[in-house]
């Protein structure tokens, strides 16, 4: 039975591509179905983004192409934006904002909220918890999600002007490799209720779709850049040719 749809939202800065002179907007689709799998992996659409602009004002010129309505959208810290927020909501989709220092009050007011939260053990607050371990290619990653509601943290900096904003959301990502252990935490604002299993998951694609399509696109720019340097080459010789 499908669960949910989930769309995830990212973006790609190609402007230094000679045959590639600008930036877009790249949305593709998941399809949730029993929580542990994911299916329907497609590209749905892209956006150019003005040279005098950013991604800012082209997602919401994206997501006006869809009716996602009953979906979840992921995007990156850059469309976390008041008013993307706003349009995901009127347009009755949920979201998964990742929160980073380019909002750096709200940022550090939720991150020294889970520090002290953590202190005390969680203490007396009700959370959703959920972690999960898997291993691939030589290194094995521990992903611990902490999902709260904002009614448990007591208020946060300018929270009526995020639309629709129920939980927050911490991931751990522990990352054991061959040579070396790596950590990474990440903070989240989401319209969905606190369950962290559900929002976790939703997470965790957006980071394998992500690395997905760059792999992709690496993949065509290179060609691109080989086929442009083909051509440098035979204009050279052929200039070289006529000189002679």
């Amino acid at each position: 039975m499908l669960d949910s749809q989930c769309y995830q939202i990212n973006t790609f800065a190609v402007s230094k591509l000679p045959l590639v002179p600008y930036t877009f907007c790249l949305i593709c689709q998941y399809l949730l179905l029993d929580r542990r799998s994911s299916k329907h992996r497609l590209f749905l659409g892209q956006v150019k983004v003005d040279e005098k602009s950013n991604e800012i004002t082209a997602i919401p010129a994206l997501l006006s192409l869809l009716d996602i309505s009953g979906c979840i959208i992921t995007i990156d810290a850059m469309g976390t934006q008041h008013e993307i927020a706003r349009l995901i909501h009127k347009k009755g989709a949920d979201y998964i904002l990742a929160l980073k220092a380019n909002h750096p009050t709200l940022f550090e007011n939720v991150k020294q909220w889970f520090e002290n939260a953590a202190e005390s053990n969680f203490d007396g607050i009700e959370f959703s918890y959920d972690v999960r371990v898997e291993s691939a290619h030589h290194r094995k990653e521990k992903r611990q999600i902490w999902a709260v509601s904002i009614e448990q943290m007591g208020g946060l900096y300018k929270q009526s002007q995020w639309s629709g904003l129920q939980t927050i959301v911490k991931v751990v990502r522990t990352r054991h490799l061959w040579n070396k252990t790596t950590q990474e935490v990440m903070f989240y604002l989401s319209s969905l209720p606190a369950d962290a299993q559900k929002i976790g998951l939703a997470i965790r694609q957006h980071w394998s779709i992500e690395n997905q399509l760059h792999w992709v696109l690496d993949q065509a720019l290179m060609r691109m850049l080989v086929a442009s340097v083909k051509i440098t080459l035979q204009r050279i010789l052929l200039y070289s040719s006529d000189g002679v």
